[in-house]
């Protein structure tokens, strides 16, 4: 069932309709009270930090902010105004937090600051598991392609959750780079015997096929056998 819920988020989050949250019946103003809703979990004072993220990671399929929710996640992320805008300081100050607010703020922003690129590019280099599978699923997020070389080193050697966060990293970045670079590092992990390349394999094998068939299903073409101007991590 978990795999069922990944695959569709992650179709969500590669193929956006309209966006979840975004019917086509909703007014402006209803969709910018939701948004404005799910900023206020950063000032919730007794939410737990799976429940926050699980809700603000909503926030990546909605198609626009406006400058105001921008320049409200910008505050968050450096904790800034912080008696002001009531911040939860424990939770805008975690690594999970930040990284996505660095996603949201790089993707829903008019002009791209490479210091939230930067940051959760540094990410990848934490200590902490969870850390570094955030940052991995985000670089796919940002379609940071000049990661991808990184993203298959994680799937190749990292833990079991940042290894299958940066597999599907790699998918969401849906590019003939990303693609082929994923396919070959699964080439290695699905031939070996460790319990933790077994635990990475199947679920990204997974995601491989369901997102083949749901191409299949909407015509959707593939991104074409040649790299798409990324140069092979071999």
């Amino acid at each position: 069932m978990r795999v069922i819920v990944y695959i569709f988020f992650v179709l969500v989050s590669i193929f956006p309709v309209t966006g979840m949250g975004e019917s086509q019946g909703a007014s402006a103003e209803k969709i910018e009270k939701r948004i404005d809703g799910i900023i206020n979990v950063l000032r919730d004072p007794d939410i737990e930090l799976e429940e926050a993220l699980s809700t603000l990671v909503s926030l990546r399929y909605y198609r626009s902010l406006n400058d105001k929710q921008v320049q409200e996640l910008i505050e968050a992320f450096d904790y800034k105004g912080a008696e002001e805008n009531g911040w939860n300081e424990d939770l805008v100050k975690s690594h999970e937090v930040k990284i996505l607010l660095a996603e949201l703020i790089w993707k829903k922003s008019r002009d791209q600051d490479y210091k939230y690129l930067n940051y959760v590019r540094s990410m990848l280099g934490s200590s902490l598991e969870a850390a570094r599978a955030y940052a991995a699923l985000s670089l796919g997020q940002m379609r940071s392609t000049q990661d991808i070389c990184r993203l298959k080193e994680m799937v190749l050697e990292d833990s079991e959750m940042p290894a299958t966060k940066a597999g599907l990293s790699l998918i969401s970045m849906q590019t003939a780079s990303s693609e082929m670079e994923l396919k070959s590092a699964l080439s290695v992990v699905c031939t070996r015997n460790y319990p933790r390349d077994l635990k990475v394999c199947r679920p990204l094998s997974e995601y491989i096929r369901a997102l083949s068939e749901y191409k299949g299903k909407h015509n959707i073409p593939d991104p074409g056998l040649l790299p798409d101007g990324a140069e092979s991590c071999e």
